[in-house]
C-alpha cells in the first residue's frame, strides 16, 4: 500500500530542518552541488526562495511529522521538481507518495502542464521514486532527465498507442481537479470540483469521455470483502502497463451506491435491489462515470486501467456493457476465514457473514458465464506461490509477468489482523483458530454449496 503523506507550504520556521536535510551526506552525494552549506547562507536562500513568485516549497508530512521537502521552480506552465527526504524517512515509500501529492498540486490548483526533473543516473532511489510517480525519461551521460505531462495535454501520436483520452478538458478547457492521494477518500471540495467541471462540458465533450472509456481496456478486480481483493489490486499496480484509481471507484463518483450509505457495510448482497446490475440496467450515466474515473486515474496513459470496488462483484455484466474491452479477475478465499473476518470487523453474526460470502460468490460465478474475459484466482494460491499467479495474470492480460513479482517484497497492512505492516501472510489459520465447532456449523449452514464448489474445508484450504 502506498505511504500516506500530506504537504504544507514551507515557512521560515522550517529553515533549520531544511538545512539539516540539505547537508545530510547522502543528500550531498546525490546533489549537483555537493558542498556543505553554512547555516547563514542557507537561511538567506530560504528567505529569498519564499519571496520568489516562481518557486514553491512544501514540507512533506507523515503522521503529523515533518519528514522532507518538495519544490517546484516555475517557468510559464512548466516546472522543475526537486525532492529531499529526511534520512529517517528513506526506504519507506515516502518519496513516490510525496511526488504524487506534488503532482496533484501542480496539475490541479497550479494548472501546470509539464513537470521535469534531473537526477544523477547512479541515484537509483530517486529515479525509482520519480518513475513510480509516473515520470518517464532517458539518460544523457551521467544525468537522467524525466518528464511528466499533465493528463490530456496533446502529445505526438505514437504507434499502437491507446485510444486518446479527453482527460484535462474541464470547463473551458481548464485543468482537472487534483487527484486524491491513493487510499484517502476524496473530499467534498474535490467532488464539487468534478461536478463543476462536468457541468461546464458540452454534450459532445461528455459523450467523448464515454467513448474514450469504452475503447480503453479495463481490468476489474472482483471478490467478496476480506477475500484478498486489495492484495490482488496492489499486485496489478506493480506493473508499469497498469494504472490504478486512487481509491475504490465507488468512492470516486456520486453515481454508485455505497454499502455504508445503504445500511449494509461489507454485506452489500443484502440490498440486491441497489447493488445488483446487469446489461439491462440504464440507471447510471455511463459518460459521467467514465469522466469521474478516467479523470482521476493515477497514470491514465498506461495501457490498462484497473478498478476495485467489492460490489463490482455483482455488477460485472453491466460493467462489461459500459466498458466492452474489460477483463475481469476474481479472487475467492475460504468462506470460513472471510466470515470470521467480517464478523470480527463488523460484529455481525457469523451466519449473516457466511450468507453474504455464499451469495456474492454464487452471483459472481453465474455472471462469469456471460463475460468475455474472466479469470479466477484463489487467495490461498496467491499467498503460497506469487510467481505462479504472476505468470497466470501475465498470460491472461498479455503482459510480461516479471514486474508483478515485486509484489512479493511489499509490506502491507491490508487485512492484517493486528493492523501491523508485514510481508505477505496467509491469515486463514489464524481466522479459523477463532472459530468454534458451532461457529463452523453455522457458516456451513449458510454457505455449504459454495464452500463445496471451491473445495474449502474446515482446515482452511
Amino acid at each position: 500500500m502506498s505511504a500516506v503523506v500530506a504537504l504544507r507550504p514551507a515557512t521560515r520556521a522550517d529553515g533549520l530542518a531544511l538545512w539539516r536535510w540539505r547537508n545530510d551526506p547522502a543528500t550531498r552525494l546525490a546533489s549537483f552541488d555537493g558542498r556543505e552549506i553554512e547555516l547563514a547562507e542557507h537561511a538567506r536562500w530560504v528567505e529569498q526562495s519564499l519571496a520568489r513568485a516562481d518557486r514553491r516549497i512544501w514540507i512533506v508530512m507523515a503522521a503529523g511529522v515533518d519528514i522532507g521537502m518538495v519544490r517546484l521552480d516555475l517557468e510559464d506552465r512548466a516546472a522543475t521538481v526537486s525532492i529531499n527526504l529526511a534520512p529517517e524517512a528513506r526506504g519507506r515509500g515516502i518519496g513516490p507518495a510525496a511526488l504524487r501529492a506534488l503532482v496533484a498540486e501542480a496539475f490541479g490548483p497550479l494548472g501546470l502542464l509539464t513537470l521535469r526533473a534531473r537526477v544523477k543516473r547512479d541515484n537509483a532511489a530517486s529515479l525509482g521514486a520519480f518513475r513510480k510517480a509516473g515520470f518517464a525519461g532517458r539518460g544523457r551521460g551521467a544525468i537522467t532527465e524525466l518528464v511528466l505531462v499533465a493528463p490530456g495535454r496533446p502529445t505526438a501520436p505514437t504507434r499502437n498507442a491507446p485510444a486518446a483520452s479527453p482527460i484535462g478538458q474541464g470547463p473551458g478547457g481548464g485543468a482537472d481537479p487534483p487527484r486524491p492521494v491513493r487510499y484517502q477518500p476524496p473530499t467534498d471540495a474535490h467532488q464539487q470540483q468534478l461536478d463543476r467541471n462536468w457541468a461546464g462540458l458540452r454534450p459532445s465533450r461528455r459523450r467523448a469521455w464515454g467513448a474514450c472509456a469504452a475503447r480503453r481496456p479495463w481490468v476489474f478486480v472482483l471478490g467478496c470483502n476480506n477475500s484478498g481483493t486489495t492484495l490482488l489490486y496492489e499486485m496489478l499496480g506493480c506493473h508499469p502497463s497498469i494504472t490504478l484509481l486512487p481509491h475504490e471507484g465507488q468512492y470516486l463518483t456520486r453515481l454508485l451506491p455505497l454499502p455504508g450509505g445503504a445500511g449494509c457495510p461489507r454485506v452489500w448482497t443484502e440490498r440486491l435491489d441497489i447493488f445488483r446490475m446487469t446489461e439491462q440496467d440504464d440507471r447510471v450515466d455511463a459518460d459521467r462515470l467514465a469522466y469521474d474515473w478516467l479523470s482521476q486515474a493515477e497514470h491514465p496513459r498506461r495501457r490498462l486501467i484497473a478498478e476495485k470496488s467489492p460490489p463490482d462483484t455483482i455488477r460485472s455484466r453491466w460493467l462489461q456493457k459500459v466498458f466492452p474491452e474489460s477483463s475481469f479477475i476474481a479472487i475467492v478465499r475460504s468462506g470460513y476465514a472471510v466470515a470470521e473476518g467480517i464478523h470480527r470487523r463488523q460484529g455481525y453474526d457469523l451466519q449473516r457473514c457466511a450468507r453474504h460470502w455464499g451469495l456474492a460468490n454464487r452471483i459472481m460465478i453465474e455472471d462469469a458465464e456471460r463475460l468475455s474475459r474472466f479469470l479466477l484466482v484463489k487467495y490461498e494460491d496467491l499467498l503460497a506461490d506469487v510467481p505462479a499467479v504472476a505468470k497466470t495474470l501475465g498470460a491472461f492480460l498479455g503482459l510480461d509477468p516479471s514486474p508483478l513479482l515485486a509484489f512479493r517484497d511489499m509490506e502491507l497492512t491490508v487485512h492484517n489482523m493486528d493492523s501491523a505492516t508485514s510481508k505477505l501472510i496467509d491469515y486463514n489459520a489464524r481466522s479459523l483458530a477463532n472459530l468454534s465447532a458451532d461457529d463452523l456449523d453455522a457458516i456451513e449452514q449458510e454457505a455449504a454449496p459454495m464452500l463445496e464448489r471451491f473445495g474449502y474445508q474446515r482446515t482452511g484450504r
